[in-house]
């Protein structure tokens, strides 16, 4: 018997209804320097998909993070945030098949969502080399500071912040509307909310 899709899961997401409405959507997140840029083996360069790892909000996490001295596995991290879903998104349409517009943007569904990974502790383990208990321990550690903000069954997922597997302009709105556990607020360095706990 299929699941009951959970709303939770698929967040809504607006998204400009121009394409210079895009552009300026996707240079909203340009504040950071995204300075990896990593391709699956087979995709031509200069196209979708394309991870992105923020290095300067990465790195001041990492910091402060040593600088209490929690032993990070920086390469299991990075491990698991390059295997993050693309991200996909579908038009929110009303019964009679009208685009639903909030605002002047549209209303998207985001059926994937770009800095979460889809893997069980025993996978992650297995292919990146390590015991299950350990992997347990390291995303505790990550948890606790707040590298993954949310996790389900069989899925992590990243500060969006952090990473972002995919088009930028979802990542800018998702940002707006990104659950975090405990009611973290996680700003972006200059007083400007980022994710807060909306549950």
């Amino acid at each position: 018997m299929p699941r009951t899709p959970r709303d939770d899961l698929e967040p809504e997401i607006l998204l400009p209804d121009t394409l210079e409405q895009q552009r300026l959507a996707a240079g909203a997140i340009d504040d950071t320097q995204y300075g990896v840029q990593v391709y699956p083996r087979h995709q031509s360069i200069g196209r979708e998909p394309r991870m992105y790892i923020f290095n300067n909000r990465l790195n001041v996490r990492l910091r402060e993070c040593r600088e209490y001295n929690n032993k990070v596995n920086e390469g299991l991290l990075l491990f698991m945030m390059l295997h993050c879903d693309l991200a996909d998104v579908r038009e929110k349409r009303d019964k009679n098949g009208v685009l639903v517009i909030v605002d002047g943007s549209i209303v998207n569904r985001l059926v994937r969502v770009g800095c979460r990974i889809h893997m069980t502790q025993v996978k992650i383990a297995d292919q990146y080399g390590v015991t299950r208990p350990y992997v347990n321990r390291q995303i505790s550690i990550l948890k606790d500071w707040y590298f993954i903000v949310n996790s389900g069954n069989g899925w992590y997922e990243f500060d969006a912040s952090l990473c972002w597997c995919g088009n930028l302009t979802y990542c800018a709105a998702y940002r707006e509307v990104q659950r975090v556990r405990d009611g973290l607020v996680i700003t972006d360095g200059n007083g400007s909310v980022i994710t807060t706990d909306v549950e």
